[in-house]
């Protein structure tokens, strides 16, 4: 008898927290980008910004650098917003999402938004 109830309060707490989205099964990565939370933030010396995320970023039309990231290029016009919200998002532990140029070579990040 104890044990059964240990089991639906298992289940219970499971459930609750999927609903309140306190698990990962929120992360998600598509052919257009990933949403998820994010995992590290990466700043190379090239001004390069590589993200990775819960998701598998290998499931993006793209070719993710060491198969984990995508990149926000030094170039990126847009590139200093972008870090804010990475910033944002990781100290706030919200997910975004993160669409990119479809086939890019290196999984580039082409908009970012924050709807949580």
């Amino acid at each position: 008898m104890k044990k059964t109830k240990i089991h639906i309060l298992s289940i219970f707490l499971g459930a609750l927290a999927s609903w309140f989205g306190l698990s990962s099964a929120n992360a998600s990565c598509g052919v257009n980008g990933c949403t998820a939370k994010i995992d590290r933030i990466y700043a190379k010396s090239n001004g390069d910004i590589l993200v990775n995320t819960e998701g598998d970023e290998t499931q993006a039309n793209c070719t993710p650098p060491g198969n984990i990231y995508l990149t926000i290029p030094w170039n990126n016009t847009a590139r200093d917003t972008f870090l804010a919200m990475l910033l944002s998002a990781k100290a706030q532990d919200k997910r975004l999402n993160i669409r990119i140029f479809a086939n890019s070579p290196d999984c580039e990040v082409n908009y970012i938004t924050m709807d949580d």
